[in-house]
C-alpha cells in the first residue's frame, strides 16, 4: 500500500512540474529544438529574418556548427574536406552570406574553391547554382538538395536585403 501511495505522490509531483494549465504549457508544447531537420531548432533565430537596427541578421552560417558537409560514399570511413588557406573575403563575413552565396557565384570563386569538375566553369554560372553533383565544391547534395523549410531563405524581406547586399559586395 505504501508503494502505491508513493507512486501516486510521485505522479502528482511530476505532473505539477511538467504541466502548466494556466499558461497552456506542458512538456509537448515546444519541440526538441536540437538540430534543424525535424523542427526549426537553430533556425528559430538563425533564420536570416531576425535583424538588428543595422539590418544585420543573427548569423546564418552552416560553418558555425559544421565543417563544409561533404557527401561521402557509405563505404568510405573518411571524407575529404577542402580547407582553404588565406584571407577570407569580406563577402564571406556578411551575416547573410549562406543565403547570399548562391546569388554571388562568379569567376572569382575559383580563386579559392576548386570546382572539383573541370566541366564546371564558374564564369558561366552568373549567380546560378552549379549542377547538383557531390564532386563539386558547391554542388553538394547535403546542402542544396534538402528543402530547408525552417530556414528563412525564401523570406520576401530577406530577398530585398540580399539584393541590396549583392550590389554592395566588395570585390574579392
Amino acid at each position: 500500500m505504501d508503494a502505491i501511495r508513493q507512486t501516486i505522490d510521485w505522479l502528482k509531483s511530476t505532473y505539477s512540474l511538467t504541466r502548466f494549465p494556466l499558461q497552456k504549457l506542458d512538456w509537448k508544447t515546444h519541440p526538441n529544438n536540437i538540430g534543424h531537420k525535424d523542427s526549426a531548432g537553430c533556425f528559430r533565430c538563425h533564420d536570416g529574418k531576425h535583424l538588428n537596427a543595422n539590418q544585420e541578421a543573427i548569423p546564418l552560417e552552416c560553418n558555425q556548427c559544421h565543417s563544409i558537409p561533404i557527401v561521402a560514399d557509405p563505404s568510405q570511413f573518411v571524407s575529404k574536406v577542402e580547407i582553404v588557406r588565406g584571407a577570407e573575403p569580406a563577402s564571406h563575413t556578411l551575416t547573410q552570406w549562406i543565403a547570399l552565396h548562391g546569388r554571388a557565384i562568379d569567376a572569382t570563386c575559383a580563386d579559392c574553391h576548386s570546382p572539383g569538375d573541370s566541366g564546371v566553369d564558374y564564369t558561366t554560372l552568373n549567380g546560378q547554382l552549379p549542377p547538383l553533383d557531390d564532386r563539386l565544391f558547391c554542388g553538394n547534395s547535403a546542402c542544396h538538395a534538402p528543402d530547408w523549410k525552417f530556414a528563412g531563405f525564401d523570406s520576401p524581406a530577406l530577398g530585398v536585403l540580399l539584393d541590396q547586399q549583392l550590389l554592395s559586395l566588395p570585390t574579392p
